[in-house]
């Protein structure tokens, strides 16, 4: 992966973290592509959803359930085309997000 592109990745993850935390109306949300968020999982876990520094300002529970079922739709919908290209990838693809 290029530079360009983890550049790119890291942007578009940091944009979604602050659209999260600014109460950003869901339907407008800029969701990264599938392949980003599937190979950044540990990023939308510790920086979104177990984000300790804004735990004591965050949405409401309802806001919540709507970010979080648009993201988990991108997310199915990504492995969804992976398993359509080749079924044997999805573990190898996704092994690098699994903590030790």
């Amino acid at each position: 992966m290029s530079t360009t592109n983890i550049n790119d990745s890291s942007e578009q993850l940091q944009i979604l973290r602050r659209q999260y935390h600014s109460l950003y109306p869901i339907f407008k949300l800029d969701l990264p592509p599938s392949r980003i968020l599937l190979e950044n999982q540990s990023y939308l876990i510790s920086h979104i959803l177990d984000d300790t520094h804004l735990s004591r300002y965050a949405p409401e529970a309802g806001y919540q359930k709507s970010f979080w079922r648009k993201v988990v739709a991108r997310l199915e919908n990504g492995l969804d085309e992976l398993m359509k290209g080749d079924p044997n990838s999805v573990c190898s693809h996704l092994l690098p997000t699994i903590p030790d």
